[in-house]
């Protein structure tokens, strides 16, 4: 392959692919800072609502097991461990079933839809053939 072969393959970007990927940047960035404000934003607007009780009860309610109303004890920490416990086994199980969809989809189905495809093809075979 000689050098000449190889400028005809590649060349430098045109005005209009630079202007295009220079909007493209701006655009990604405008929406990844719009997406940190958004983000902030919620953080403060929660911790604006939650500032009473965090001042009546401190962060104890973060850390305690007993949830009693009546002495005004308010303890999340098992329904925080359960959540975590149950996303991580939801994550662990999806993940298996998505590996083993693919393999299948790569292996077995793959192999259904080209007998299927080629018995499509000769019965429109037959078919044209009648005609």
């Amino acid at each position: 392959m000689t050098s000449g072969a190889r400028a005809d393959i590649s060349r430098p970007p045109s005005g209009l692919e630079i202007f295009n990927d220079r909007v493209f940047r701006k655009l990604s960035m405008a929406g990844a800072v719009f997406t940190l404000i958004l983000v902030a934003w919620i953080v403060v607007s929660i911790a604006r609502v939650a500032a009473p009780a965090v001042q009546t009860y401190g962060f104890s309610p973060l850390t305690g097991t007993t949830w009693d109303a009546n002495r005004a004890q308010f303890g999340i920490l098992p329904a925080i461990w359960g959540t975590l416990y149950s996303s991580i086994l939801g994550l662990i199980i999806g993940t298996i079933f998505g590996l083993a969809i693919a393999i299948f989809l790569l292996s077995v189905a793959l192999f259904l839809f080209a007998v299927t495809l080629f018995l499509f093809a000769i019965a429109l075979g037959l078919i044209l053939i009648r005609l």
